[in-house]
């Protein structure tokens, strides 16, 4: 009990009530004693200070004790109340009793009317105190069995119901008052009870059991559910009901039909092995991919399916899936189509061994048949492009060096008109020559992309390039993330561009925009109805012009992931516009 217990003794006696005062505080030192000579004084100390329990006398002039009990049970319905009193007969103890009185004693002429007096304090100010307690667990324990998702119910041995949460009335749309006494079986349809029956009859005998069974609600809605219960018992072990739980799986279902459906229409094959590379499931996209009905690969061995040349690198690869967790792969190799060809797959893994719902190892395989096909095409084709880059590098340069050569013989030998014209010839087709080279080995490949300056690119492009009077102005430009070389080429090609087509005075500006950056001239400009084909190979509007230039300069911007568009610049001349591009930190 508690260290201290107050206590209000309403007697009009006030002698009679100091003295049970003394005597009560001597018996027990955890009794404080107040003391009130009227039911009205009494009443405001309560107010005041309310005591663990009042000792009331009855007989006292105005309120009498039984009147003070009533006014006391308007305010504090619990609190203990000894009718304590010289003068009483049965029929006021039975008109204590009724109207909520605690206990009832009667006034002795010896001290032992004190022991007894305090025992029944201590006793009622007990029970009072453990019910409270009682209470605030009965409290905490319902509003955690309310803050659950799942239901949580009680049944007695006879399958009434005893106990539920807010989930139980929230879910079947029955009131608590329907709930009262239901039996476990009434809230299942008719083809469940024989299921649910058997379960509570499991839980009762062996102690514990879950059963999977649709809910019937008050609206006569069948709800997927998975209940489990355990048995309830006595000291001596007797069953005496069943406690369980029941959760709702319509949304599980939900899932298990989405995820099943994604399963079943996928492209990919789903498949999951186990570490001995067996076959324990396949999608049926494998009767689409391969044409194998998935239910005939079951049980059968990976390496069944697989290019005798592919099957042991493909084992290796299979024993450091097994032994990584989590996600693995792509890997590649061929498997066996039910006619007899063969097709490129790729597949991607995911260690699942330990997972008890899966034990085994999820693949995922596409076919890339048409992918490698392609990549072969491609392959080939950059063996022709490689090939044809050698012979314009080397059979082409080698005759064009010797005239070259010859005509820089003719031209100290005399003066011609004639010759002049074929220096410009044979200068601009050396510069096809290299444009070609570029096309042919670079395209729109790009290596590793770094922090590019790129005013510090158009400046030093602007160098390498036959710029006469022309001017370069930079304006305020980002720092980009670029392959600086192929960048080159692009300036290059665009700062030659604006020279050839603007005029020896011509004036190129660079500079940054939000999305990424700008070259523009102020030269003739280029017609809407031409700014589409300017970036085709072999365009040019110059006699001097390759109609390359503009070519490469796209495949550099292409080769980054960015776009390249011609408009008009501020006075009138070409600006080209490179967005898309990624920024750096300087």
């Amino acid at each position: 009990m508690d260290s201290e217990i107050g206590v209000l003794h309403v007697d009009d006696d006030l002698s009679f009530a100091d003295l049970t005062r003394t005597f009560l505080e001597r018996i027990d030192e955890q009794f404080t004693v107040r003391t009130a000579t009227s039911a009205d004084d009494g009443l405001a100390k309560l107010d005041s200070n309310p005591p663990d329990c009042i000792v009331s006398d009855y007989d006292m002039p105005g309120t009498d004790g039984l009147e003070f009990l009533e006014a006391v049970r308007l305010e504090s319905p619990d609190l203990p109340f000894i009718l304590f009193t010289g003068k009483g007969s049965e029929e006021v103890a039975s008109d204590a009793i009724a109207v909520g009185v605690t206990d009832y004693l009667q006034k002795g002429s010896g001290t032992e009317q004190y022991e007894l007096l305090a025992n029944r304090i201590r006793n009622a100010v007990r029970a009072r105190r453990e019910a409270r307690r009682a209470d605030e667990q009965e409290r905490i324990t319902t509003q955690v069995l309310d803050a659950l998702e799942d239901l949580f119910y009680v049944f007695d041995t006879d399958g009434s119901l005893r106990r539920w949460n807010s989930r139980v009335p929230e879910l079947t749309g029955y009131t608590d008052r329907e709930l009262t006494d239901m039996q476990a079986v009434e809230f299942f349809p008719e083809d469940e009870r024989e299921t649910i029956a058997d379960a509570f009859e499991t839980t009762l005998a062996d102690g514990q059991a879950t059963a999977e069974a649709d809910l019937l609600t008050a609206d006569g809605e069948r709800l997927p559910c998975e209940f489990t219960g355990a048995r309830l018992t006595d000291e001596d072990g007797t069953a005496t009901g069943l406690v369980g739980v029941g959760r709702d799986l319509t949304e599980r279902r939900r899932q298990q039909r989405r995820f099943r459906a994604l399963v079943e229409e996928s492209r990919d094959i789903i498949s999951v092995i186990d570490a001995d590379g067996v076959f324990r499931y396949q999608s049926p996209a494998i009767e689409r991919v391969l044409e194998y009905d998935a239910e005939e690969t079951i049980g059968d061995a990976v390496w069944k399916y697989i290019h005798p040349d592919d099957r042991e690198r493909l084992k290796n690869t299979l024993e450091e899936w097994v032994a990584t967790p989590g996600a693995t792969g792509p890997v590649q190799y061929r498997a066996r189509h039910a006619d007899g060809s063969w097709r490129w797959m790729e597949a991607d893994g995911n260690n699942q061994l330990e997972n008890p719902a899966v034990e085994g190892y999820v693949v995922t395989s596409r076919d890339v048949t048409e992918r490698k096909e392609y990549e072969r095409g491609l392959e080939a084709q950059n063996e022709r492009l490689e090939e044809f880059a050698s012979i314009v590098s080397h059979d082409l340069r080698n005759p064009l060096g010797v005239v070259e050569g010859r005509l820089e013989l003719a031209q100290e030998a005399c003066e011609s008109d004639h010759l002049h014209e074929a220096r410009g010839a044979l200068e601009r087709s050396q510069a096809l020559i290299d444009d070609l080279l570029t096309i042919a080995r670079e395209g729109d490949r790009a290596a590793e992309f770094d922090p590019v300056d790129l005013a510090d690119v158009a400046r030093c492009c602007w160098e390498t390039v036959e710029t006469d009077r022309a001017t370069l102005e930079v304006a305020r430009t980002p720092v980009v993330r670029a392959d600086r070389s192929r960048l080159k080429q692009l300036f290059e090609n665009l700062h030659r561009n604006a020279v050839e087509h603007g005029g020896a005075d011509v004036t190129v500006h660079v500079g940054g925009m939000e999305e990424g950056f700008y070259v523009a001239d102020t030269g003739p400009g280029i017609p809407d109805s031409e700014r589409e084909a300017v970036f085709e190979a072999g365009y040019s509007t110059s006699d001097g012009g390759t109609g390359f230039g503009l070519r490469i300069a796209e495949e550099v911007a292409d080769a980054h992931g960015w776009e390249i568009a011609v408009t008009e610049s501020e006075r009138g001349g070409a600006r080209f516009e490179i967005t898309g591009v990624e920024h750096a930190e300087r």
